[in-house]
């Protein structure tokens, strides 16, 4: 299973406060040093981020984990992504080889109208404070990884929140979180979308290498069996 989130950076988040990381390692069975290849379910993801929001001086820390992420997290498929020629390439990448794989439990959803393309996450399974926290970290990793494939003008035009509390989700338009940019429309909604222009679709993705996508795909050709051992000898 590959995950959208990778806590690599959490220990970096928490670095002036050894005795919360201490507490954290000890109460969900974390390793010294987390790394990319060590796995976890959306479900211990959404309690380590409500343990942590209880924790004094800990401050927006499902945006700032989020912010942290890369796409690169997924593996081969950011490559695949990375390269393609447009946004909308790129998405339906992301659509065919990781949304609806079954070993995916991301909460996560995209969907489109004549005007908006939308990132929707799902907060029917829990209550509002993980909700809250789950919306989050996710539409922060989606910004983030749409500003990777498209550049840093790349931002959301609305969102809306099933939980919308003012003064968590005014992280969304501050420059210390997102660097720059144009403030976005946040407010209560019935769903969790976070919507960007549809023109965005069809922009050509920064790093869009049309050659190195083909040979990506391609399937890896078996090696060839040799005709005849071959003898290796070492001179001195």
């Amino acid at each position: 299973m590959i995950s959208l989130h990778n806590l690599t950076p959490l220990y970096d988040l928490l670095s002036d406060q050894p005795e919360l990381i201490q507490q954290l390692q000890q109460r969900f069975s974390l390793p010294p040093h987390i790394g990319d290849s060590d796995l976890f379910d959306e479900a211990m993801l959404d309690q380590i981020l409500l343990f942590l929001e209880a924790q004094p001086g800990v401050d927006n820390i499902a945006y700032k984990l989020g912010f942290t992420q890369s796409m690169f997290a997924l593996g081969d498929l950011a490559s695949l992504m990375l390269y393609s020629a447009t946004l909308a390439d790129a998405l339906l990448l992301f659509q065919q080889h990781y949304l609806q794989q079954p070993t995916t439990h991301s909460k996560l959803s995209v969907s489109l109208d004549d005007a908006y393309l939308h990132f929707h996450v799902d907060t029917e399974d829990c209550g509002p404070e993980i909700g809250r926290l789950r919306c989050q970290l996710k539409f922060a990793t989606v910004m983030q990884t749409l500003k990777t494939l498209c550049g840093p003008l790349c931002c959301p035009k609305t969102v809306t929140l099933r939980y919308y509390q003012p003064i968590d989700f005014a992280a969304f338009n501050t420059n210390t979180l997102m660097g720059n940019q144009t403030l976005c429309d946040i407010g209560a909604g019935d769903t969790n979308t976070m919507s960007y222009p549809k023109t965005w679709l069809t922009s050509p993705l920064c790093a869009a290498n049309p050659r190195m996508l083909t040979l990506l795909q391609q399937p890896l050709q078996p090696q060839q069996e040799l005709a005849e051992p071959v003898a290796i000898t070492l001179s001195e």
